[in-house]
């Protein structure tokens, strides 16, 4: 177990393997910083920000175990996430579990003007927005930002977030679309439409029940139930 911060600045850099959890310094404890890095196969938790946050030219976030991340709202908005994407282009953010953070599963919103090409896919996305210290809860994704274009969120579970399955915020770019997913029980929609889902493409997407015979398909393969 490693309580602390890494910053990643290095380009073409991997951390695998390993479990991180805060120090209670109130940083992120897994800050991405450079281009071509991979953040795979650990669990990161019990931040007192984002569990993850930053971003970059082809970064991939995959097969980790994100929990319980973060601990601010400011008047009732959470301001802490469990992946909070800053901006890069062609990156992966896939097969995660994603769960109990104050804030959304998954945030993107840009820091940069440039956010494209990427894919979020195949993550379960869980009970996210917890209603604490007055919050007024969060979806499990959130797409934000006139940046972001042409994103594909596609085959993901989201399920007992506090507000929406995936939802985008004010303006965002062309060309995002949000295909094939499973939503259940998120009390504000799982899929919204109107301002909630402005800018969006929705397609085919499913509302049932989770990790079910029929939902097996569906979601992160660290907890896809065997046939």
């Amino acid at each position: 177990m490693l309580a602390g911060r890494l910053k990643v600045t290095a380009r073409y850099f991997r951390v695998s393997g390993l479990a991180f959890r805060s120090n209670g310094i109130e940083e992120a404890i897994v800050w991405v910083a450079a281009r071509n890095v991979e953040v795979s196969m650990n669990e990161i938790h019990d931040g007192t920000t984002s569990c993850v946050f930053g971003g970059g030219d082809r970064v991939r976030v995959v097969s980790n175990w994100i929990h319980d991340c973060g601990t601010h709202h400011v008047n009732g908005l959470p301001q802490d996430h469990g992946i909070y994407w800053t901006g890069g282009n062609d990156s992966l953010i896939a097969n995660n579990v994603i769960e109990r953070a104050i804030g959304f599963g998954i945030q993107v919103h840009p820091y940069t003007s440039s956010n494209a090409r990427n894919v979020i896919r195949d993550n379960t996305v869980l009970a996210n927005g917890r209603l604490t210290g007055g919050s007024r809860g969060a979806s499990g994704i959130i797409l934000d930002g006139p940046a972001t274009a042409f994103t594909v969120v596609k085959n993901n579970i989201l399920a007992w977030n506090t507000a929406n399955g995936v939802r985008s915020y004010g303006t965002v770019g062309p060309g995002n679309v949000v295909s094939g997913n499973l939503g259940w029980q998120n009390p504000h929609g799982d899929f919204p439409t109107g301002d909630a889902g402005g800018g969006l493409s929705y397609r085919l997407n499913t509302v049932a029940p989770p990790f079910t015979s029929r939902a097996r398909t569906f979601g992160s393969r660290l907890v896809r139930p065997t046939p």
